[in-house]
């Protein structure tokens, strides 16, 4: 069993990668959509598409975390995101970018689990530095990210890669 410290610092470290793992994916998901035929509008509405299932399924979430537990819940998110990220990254049909980009939107409440999930095991000053390290290295996953996509995947490189699967 992981020490208050330990759990801590694990989503510090989790609630990182979430926001680096969105900030790969998100800026590159407009381009991949219209590479898959759609138009500008509608890679737009794809995008509306998530914060509103996100805003529908966000009480279902809560809901869910109370009656099962936000760990069971939070795995089962992570699951089902790994997932999606996969399938989007591989996806070669519209209707496959589609179908993932509305699952993240019912399962993407990781965040705001890691922010309960911290305000749970700590108090007072350690508090604050969970949130103070939880909100420094998100900018800084957010810095890093669209780099990081930039350096390791150009246009050609990318399509290069998804002719092989």
């Amino acid at each position: 069993m992981l020490s208050q410290n330990q759990l801590t610092h694990l989503l510090v470290l989790l609630s990182f990668l979430d926001f680096l793992a969105v900030s790969m994916v998100v800026p590159q998901l407009g381009l991949r959509i219209r590479e898959l035929g759609a138009s500008q509008f509608t890679s737009g509405l794809i995008s509306s598409a998530y914060g509103a299932i996100q805003l529908f399924s966000s009480t279902f979430h809560g809901v869910c975390c109370d009656k099962f537990g936000r760990r069971p819940v939070l795995l089962f998110c992570l699951f089902f995101i790994l997932i999606s990220y996969a399938n989007l990254a591989l996806a070669s049909c519209f209707l496959s970018m589609v179908l993932n980009r509305c699952l993240l939107g019912l399962v993407k409440h990781t965040q705001s689990t890691f922010k309960v999930m911290g305000g749970d095991i700590t108090s007072g000053a350690a508090r604050s530095t969970f949130v103070s390290r939880t909100n420094t290295l998100s900018g800084l996953a957010f810095m890093i990210g669209p780099f990081l996509t930039a350096s390791l995947f150009d246009n050609e490189t990318r399509r290069n890669i998804a002719r092989k699967f």
